[in-house]
């Protein structure tokens, strides 16, 4: 029955083979032009199952190392121990390959860098065109990642272009490269250092036919064709065995046959027992046909439920619409309200310090008047005191005659000196009226640099709660006026490689919790919340033009979508990543990786900084200092490192509920109310300090006039002691006494002035004051009024938050109403479902035992009732039966037994009969197969033999001996006469006609990616040049091929290499990240 393909034809030379089969070398060349054509007709690059990169991490030499290939030609380049040969190393496995199939090592395990526990190997194929796989599901690539561990079992992942993982099983990598018609497992699909020294220097005829063999998957098809044999003598055996067990299955069946032939007694009791048997199954449906109705009954009422239910939430909505509306413009007014009370109690304030001011200088003026009486009674007192003295001072002239010169002379020189200390003091009265009025008071200067501070602060925060209330409907307010308009763009744009995500802040949500921090954390987040994602330099040039023609400059960070352990780098602390909600894996990653949002924490202890900066895993401490600022601590090297951190006065770039929304517009409202208040008392305070400062400048200025009359008194003093020391007599004291009163006088008619002068200033300003005092109460109704109304709004605002919850609650209230009723109709659709299977098996059941017209059910029945009758019928036929010893029921089922084992036996029969016809004729089929297989593999390698020789002007034949399992390469050089094995060629030469056996072999094998590791290595620069000139002239032939090559050697010397097929990547040393 079999036939062995390898000895009918014993040992011929590749033109004797080829010439028994005529047809199969016309079939298979023609064959030959479309072999590599996967995706279209022209010379252009394959556009799927090429690789388009691969990364390597930890593994063997390299660190990390990202290598992107072209589509067809590539030549590697690099010095020993550059790591060039880990990269086809890495091509194998990551598909698959096992250690020992790489020669460089017993285990995977041995491939990963030394001092590393995991390693990984990332190989992204091009899938486009009418060659891709499953494009919908994977997109332009497809992502093969193999995860290699030292401890655990190693893992594949096959992802999408979008890094999305679709598949961790292998056989799914199996059938992608099925797919792409790549070929792992092939010796000569990808030759490493040594599979490739190993088949260049191979010196025996028996080693190359093994190497042919293998490579054209000749041995594959002589394997399977032995297991086709081997499985025809196995059923042929089975066939036999099922041969007897049919007629002994036959037999079996005729004697039962007999004895039930017997049974067929007692027609009356049976049919009755027919009768009863079948009255129990439609008893039992009657039974499920009640409950399914019950249950249509119960799922009608509850669908009627649902609907009234639905009508009610959308009421309740439409009230919450209503309510919504009602309340905007609420709220507008109120607003307004509220901005008509916070100006009137400011008016109210100014109105009242000014009142305060007046009242002050009143009493102020009213003093003054106290003062100078006071001044009035003191002088008129002296006065008095002087008259009697003069009169004492003329009764001593009288009784005595002159006086002491002497005295004159000392009392002269003491009014001199007294006049000199008051020039003196005059002086020093004028520098300071002149000091006060030039210079500045410093706690004034900060009162009027405070008010200012609290005006512009007033202004910033009105218009960030204009912007907030603005950015309620419009989530990216924040980010810039256009950015809106640039997220539209981003989405209607349909030229990314990778969507882009941004703005970034719009997918960070900070925790209700922490909204005390939204200031400090938006200032130091800035520049990151208004950044950009994307993956690649096309997507980063494309966002650019779309921020550009908004007048938006974002910054865009370009990261690819990778995910990565950061938890073991958390701060043990509450870090900014604990209080926040990112809604984008990718965001969540990126911010991390940007901002290292697992190592800033907060602390409200500001004396706790300085050691928690130093514990593991913190980068940055932040505290809270004021509404306007907070202080960050780092380290600089040992140096512990303490920065202010000033807020922005601009909208929240951190995304929030509208909740959360209207709460920081109270609390800017709140923030207002505080500024006004502050901007009032240093108002205040500034009207104090100007009263002060000019009180004390109305003090010198009286203190100075008061300096100019005595100096005046004392130089006129001064006069009359220096004529009495030129006159004779001593009358001296009487003078001055004299002198003193005129003084007195003179100053009391300036009290006199000075308190008329105030008694003027009161007048005049009492109306005023009276008139300030009916305005300041007449603002202060209108703040009562005003405040009144407020409460009154806030009152109603809490009304509609009221009225809103309890519309809320009631809808709540009723989508779980109608969620239980829907619970409700599924269960009793899957009541009803389960019934309707359920009663059409057991009306299936019971019309097999008899029709339904032929039994009564009625009322009075049950399954106990109609069982106890069919008992009784059943003990009937028994006492019948006894004779036989077998009841009709289990010959009955004997006799359905043996005619189900001698129905299957006789079906087991036919199917292996069947069988056996189809592998005598599969094996017929791939007898011829592998006849015309091996006929045309030989040709064609011949001829690709031959052709590649040619390029040296050498002549060549492949010559195989199948008897003998041999393959020898015979050549003939310019030089020669005849043909001669090429082991007698040169060492370059032989390695050249290696190379063109190997490509011989991979014109047959057809695999899209080949790989040659060192091939030119036992080359001299002749034949590399040439060699390599081959390998460029036959794999061009199949543009839709991908091909690697690794040399330790430079080829630029070689020409033609500049063209858009080849590219040469130079490795350099090995790096480490």
């Amino acid at each position: 029955m079999s036939q062995n393909p390898n000895t009918s034809h014993g040992s011929t030379s590749s033109e004797e083979y080829g010439s028994e089969e005529n047809e199969s070398q016309s079939s298979s060349s023609s064959e030959e032009e479309s072999d590599e054509d996967d995706d279209d007709d022209d010379n252009s690059p394959a556009k799927s199952g090429v690789i388009e990169k691969i990364t390597l991490k930890n593994f063997m030499c390299h660190d990390s190392l990202q290598v992107d290939l072209g589509p067809q030609i590539n030549f590697i380049i690099g010095r020993n121990g550059s790591g060039k040969s880990a990269i086809l190393t890495g091509i194998s496995v990551g598909l698959g390959a096992k250690a020992t199939d790489t020669n460089r090592g017993n285990s995977i395990r041995d491939l990963i860098k030394d001092g590393r526990s995991t390693a990984r190997v990332s190989i992204t194929f091009l899938n486009e065109g009418i060659g891709a796989y499953r494009p919908d599901l994977y997109g332009k690539r497809i992502i093969v990642e193999r995860r290699l561990q030292r401890a655990g079992s190693n893992s594949y992942s096959i992802k999408s272009a979008l890094g999305k993982t679709i598949s961790t099983k292998k056989s799914t990598l199996d059938e992608i490269l099925y797919k792409f018609s790549i070929t792992i497992d092939n010796p000569l699909a990808f030759l490493s250092q040594d599979k490739a020294r190993e088949f260049l220097t191979s010196t025996t005829d028996k080693t190359k036919y093994d190497y042919f063999m293998a490579g054209a998957f000749i041995n594959d098809i002589l394997s399977n064709y032995d297991g086709t044999v081997q499985n025809i003598v196995q059923v042929d055996s089975k066939v036999q065995q099922a041969k007897d067990y049919y007629q002994q299955c036959s037999k079996e069946y005729k004697d039962i046959a007999i004895i039930y032939n017997r049974h067929r007694q007692s027609d009356s009791l049976r049919h009755r027992l027919t009768r009863l048997h079948g009255k129990i199954h439609w008893f039992n449906v009657h039974q499920v046909e009640s409950k399914v109705q019950n249950y249509q009954t119960r799922m009608t009422k509850s669908s009627e439920e649902i609907e009234e239910l639905k009508l009610e939430i959308q009421r309740c909505a439409d009230d919450m619409k209503s309510l919504i509306t009602k309340k905007v413009e609420f709220v507008d007014e109120n607003n307004r309200l509220v901005e008509r009370y916070s100006t009137r109690r400011n008016e109210y304030e100014e109105a009242k310090s000014v009142k305060t001011n007046f009242y002050e200088k009143l009493v102020q003026a009213d003093n003054e008047i106290k003062k100078h009486r006071k001044e009035i009674e003191s002088i008129q007192k002296k006065i008095k005191e002087n008259e009697s003295a003069i009169k004492m001072e003329k009764r001593r002239l009288d009784e005595i005659n002159g006086g002491s010169k002497e005295t004159l002379r000392i009392k002269l020189q003491e009014l001199q000196e007294e006049r000199a200390q008051l020039i003196e003091e005059k002086e020093e009265i004028r520098m300071a009226v002149r000091d006060l009025r030039e210079s500045e008071d410093p706690e004034l200067r900060e009162i009027i640099s405070s008010i200012k501070s609290s005006t512009e602060n007033i202004n910033g925060l009105k218009d960030r709660m204009r912007e907030m209330k603005s950015s309620n409907h419009d989530k990216y307010a924040a980010f810039g006026r256009n950015m809106k308009q640039v997220v539209n763009a981003i989405n209607q744009n349909k030229n990314w490689h990778t969507k882009p995500i941004g703005p970034i802040g719009s997918h960070i949500e900070l925790r209700s919790e922490y909204n005390e921090w939204r200031a400090l954390m938006n200032t130091v987040l800035n520049k990151t919340l208004d950044s950009f994602i994307v993956t690649n330099d096309h997507d980063r040039q494309e966002l650019l033009r779309i921020l550009k023609n908004h007048r938006l400059s974002n910054p865009i960070i370009v990261r690819r979508f990778e995910q990565f352990d950061y938890i073991s780098g958390k701060a043990r602390h509450t870090t900014f990543l604990d209080m926040v909600k990112i809604n984008n894996d990718n965001v969540l990653y990126t911010v991390i990786d940007n901002s290292f949002l697992e190592k800033s924490i907060i602390t409200k202890e500001r004396n706790q900084t300085t050691s928690l900066v130093h514990e593991q895993n913190v980068m940055n401490v932040y505290t809270l200092f004021s509404k306007s600022s907070g202080n960050r601590t780092s380290l600089s090297g040992n140096t512990t490192r303490q920065d202010p951190v000033y807020y922005k006065q601009y909208l929240s770039k951190l995304a929030s509920g509208s909740l959360n929304s209207e709460n920081e517009i109270r609390e800017i409202e709140d923030e207002i109310e505080e500024e006004i208040q502050s901007i009032n008392e240093n108002k205040r305070k500034r009207r104090a300090i100007e009263v002060k400062r000019e009180n004390k400048a109305q003090d010198l200025r009286a203190d100075f006039k008061s300096k100019e009359k005595l100096i005046d008194r004392l130089q006129q003093e001064i006069g009359n002691l220096e004529n009495k020391l030129n006159e004779d007599g001593d009358v001296s004291r009487l003078e001055s006494l004299i002198v003193q009163i005129d003084d007195y006088k003179i100053q009391i008619s300036r009290n006199e002035g000075v308190i008329s002068s105030f008694n003027e200033e009161i007048g005049s300003q009492k109306a005023e004051y009276d008139s300030i005092v009916e305005d300041l109460k007449q603002i202060k109704n209108d703040v009562i009024v005003l405040k009144d109304q407020k409460e009154a709004g806030e009152e109603k605002l809490r009304d509609f938050e009221t009225e809103a919850t309890v519309i809320q609650n009631t809808i709540q209230q009723c989508d779980i109403e109608k969620n239980t009723r829907e619970i409700e109709v599924k269960r009793c659709e899957s009541k009803i479902e389960e019934g309707s299977i359920k009663l059409r098996e057991l009306i299936q059941i019971a019309e097999e035992k008899c029709d339904r017209e032929d039994v009564v059910i009625t009322a009075e029945d049950t399954q106990e009732s109609i069982a106890y009758e069919y008992s009784d019928v059943q003990n009937q036929i028994k006492e019948a039966e006894k004779e036989i010893g077998k009841s009709l029921e289990e010959v009955q089922q004997d006799l359905l037994i043996a005619k189900e084992k001698r129905n299957k036996a006789n079906k087991m029969l036919e199917e292996l009969d069947q069988t056996c016809r189809k592998l005598d004729k599969d094996l017929n089929i791939r007898f011829n197969f592998l006849h015309t297989t091996i006929l045309s593999s030989v040709q064609q390698a011949s001829r690709t033999f031959e052709n590649a020789l040619g390029l040296r002007g050498f002549k060549g034949t492949l010559d195989f001996a199948f008897d003998k399992k041999t393959l020898t390469l015979l050549a003939q050089t310019k030089n020669d006469k005849e043909k001669r094995t090429v082991d007698s060629l040169s060492g370059g030469e032989k390695s050249f006609a290696q190379i063109a056996l190997l490509l011989s072999i991979w014109k047959i094998m057809d695999s899209k990616i080949r790989g040659l590791d060192e091939f030119d290595v036992y080359m001299d620069s002749v034949n590399r040049s040439i060699s390599i000139k081959l390998l460029l002239r036959e794999l061009r032939k199949y543009p839709k091929s991908q091909n690697i090559f690794i040399t330790p050697q430079d080829i630029a010397v070689v020409g033609d290499i500049d063209s858009k097929d080849v590219k040469i990547i130079k490795m350099s040393a090995p790096r480490s990240d």
